[in-house]
């Protein structure tokens, strides 16, 4: 039986590549088949953008931290 995975599934997938996690250990614990995740990231050109990645975190943190008045 084919399950179909969402788009917010691929994107925390794609998230968590280009944070630094291997794409076989991304599929192994997600239970996605390895070639369907290899395919997808090569197919769409992932990268690993681990630098990129933090700087959004850290964008995304300060945004919501509150600043005295």
């Amino acid at each position: 039986m084919r399950r179909t995975i969402t788009n917010e599934i691929w994107e925390q997938i794609k998230t968590a590549y280009a944070s630094g996690l291997g794409l076989r250990e991304i599929a192994r614990n997600t239970g996605i088949p390895e070639g369907t995740v290899l395919a997808r990231a090569k197919r769409e050109g992932w990268t690993q953008q681990i630098q990129n990645a933090k700087t959004l975190v850290k964008h995304e943190d300060s945004a919501l931290a509150v600043t005295p008045a």
